[in-house]
């Protein structure tokens, strides 16, 4: 992981989940006498709600006036409710002593605390009742959201890169298993315990009757016995969804343009962008993404090889059906518009050599030229071509003289690429000023030009790197002059890795 650094993004994600673990040491619930107090209060009015009769019958008018704020019994009340609290499994606890409580509660522990009766002949098999099997359950769900935070944590550092399906994750897990302690487990529990609860402190048995009194009681005091640890966890688990959606959306690194000194390695690959795609991808945005049979793209050698869409620099080449500028579409690429686009088999074109060798539309300079259909100007349609209004349309000679050159290793191995006589081809990484472009980072970005005289039938060749070209002879190629060269000589890029034949 040598050279990565820690940036905002992993900072940011690691930061939330390190937040995320210290709330297992944040109070989880603070249970005091004026919380109890108050929910059996509320839990009072909500039976009179549910069933009036019943729950006047078991003193629930007069629970409210007596315990509620201003009522005649509720100092005493209080002072009674404080003393019992003073037991080891209840007031205020972490979400580490709480989980720790509940996973090892057996049958000699409080279920709760000691304002609840138990029916005295069923007393003793509480135990038995299954309350522990829920209360373990919440103390897993308790700690699972700290783990998993800690565990993408670990992961986040040690790879040095924002894992942000982890963010997501650990932020879903902790709003579920927040929403499960606060909203299932208390019906859970109550089906457990019911049939053994006798009453309760300022909440008389016959309120326990009536149907969901118990679940709802249980849920308040979720609630109101829950601390400041508690709510931190949920929002935080909401902060990571968001930011890891933004870190894969909005967010999401973008990628590098190549330089001269850039060293290629497994770093470079970065999975948001370079070379994305390629060898049968099918989508991507820059730097041969989807090249080799991917098929859409739209900068520097995008669709290459195969590739359907595409629209700069060799976009869309040797099979390619659309683009627009730099041998776009070339070697059977449909449409176009400049630069040889839609050379040998292109269908459309407007400007230089567009449609040539089999191109069936164009306008200037020896468009639909050798079998070409339509044109207007200069030898254009000529050589078997059927209309054309100037320079002697109609007319029949042998094609306009081209260069060729023939990839013999390397990236484009097989492929044959086709020029103008008088034009210079270049060869390079940088798709803005080559015509054929090579990723291997031993090329330069402006390697070498090559030309072809069509009245010697020699090629002459210039180097504009600062790695060198070689020939088959072993000489370097001059750079500020051109050599001349016969077809059949083979030229060496970027250390021998790229040879190409010209003729």
């Amino acid at each position: 992981m040598e050279g990565k650094k820690l940036n905002w993004q992993i900072v940011t994600g690691a930061g939330l989940l390190l937040l995320l673990v210290i709330t297992l040491f944040l109070p989880r619930i603070d249970v005091t006498e004026v919380k109890y107090v108050d929910t059996a209060v509320k839990v009072n009015q909500h039976a009179k709600e549910q069933n009036k009769k019943k729950a006047l019958e078991a003193g629930a008018e007069d629970a409210i006036k007596e315990f509620d704020v201003g009522g005649s019994e509720r100092k005493d009340t209080l002072e009674e409710v404080r003393s019992r609290l003073g037991d080891k499994n209840v007031g205020s606890k972490s979400t580490l002593a709480l989980a720790k409580w509940m996973l090892t509660v057996n049958k000699n522990d409080k279920m709760l605390f000691d304002v609840i009766q138990y029916d005295a002949a069923k007393k003793d098999d509480v135990a038995k009742s299954g309350i522990k099997s829920s209360l373990r359950l919440n103390g897993i769900l308790l700690l699972l959201p700290v783990a998993a935070a800690l565990i993408v944590m670990i992961l986040v550092l040690a790879l040095r890169k924002m894992v942000a399906p982890g963010l997501i994750g650990v932020g879903a897990l902790t709003v579920l298993s927040n929403l499960l302690i606060q909203f299932a487990l208390p019906g859970m529990m109550w089906g457990k315990i019911s049939k053994y609860i006798e009453s309760a402190e300022c909440m008389e048995g016959g309120l326990f009757d009536i149907s969901g009194v118990g679940k709802y009681a249980i849920s308040e005091m979720s609630a109101a016995f829950s601390s400041w640890g508690s709510m931190l966890s949920l929002v935080l688990g909401i902060v990571l969804i968001v930011m890891g959606v933004l870190f894969l959306t909005a967010f999401r690194p973008k990628v590098a343009n190549d330089s001269d000194d850039w060293q290629f390695s497994q770093e470079n690959l970065d999975v948001f962008g370079d070379n994305g795609g390629m060898n049968g991808g099918f989508a991507g945005d820059m730097n041969n993404v989807g090249a080799n049979g991917g098929f859409a793209g739209d900068m520097n050698n995008v669709g290459a090889n195969g590739g359907f869409a595409g629209d700069m620099n060799n976009n869309g080449m040797n099979g390619g059906f659309a683009g627009d500028m730099n041998n776009v579409g070339a070697n059977g690429g449909f449409a176009g518009d400049m630069n040889n686009v839609g050379a040998n088999g292109g269908f459309a074109g407007d400007m230089n050599n567009v449609g040539a060798n089999g191109g069936f539309t164009g306008d200037m300079n020896n468009v639909g030229a050798n079998i070409g259909f339509a044109g207007d100007m200069n030898n254009v349609g000529a050589n078997g071509g059927f209309t054309g209004d100037s320079t002697s349309p109609y007319y029949f000679e042998t094609s306009q003289p081209e260069g060729r050159i023939t990839v013999v290793s390397g990236e484009h191995q097989g492929k044959t690429f086709t020029f103008r006589a008088g034009e210079e081809m270049i060869l390079g990484r940088d798709p803005a000023l080559s015509s054929i472009v090579f990723q291997y980072p031993k090329v330069s970005r402006r390697h070498c030009g090559i030309r072809f005289d069509a009245a010697s039938g020699n090629y002459q060749v210039t180097d504009y790197s600062s790695n060198g070209t070689r020939l088959s002879n072993g000489a370097m190629v001059s750079a500020g002059s051109y050599t001349t060269i016969t077809p059949g000589t083979v030229i060496y890029l970027g250390n021998q890795h790229e040879a190409i034949q010209v003729g």
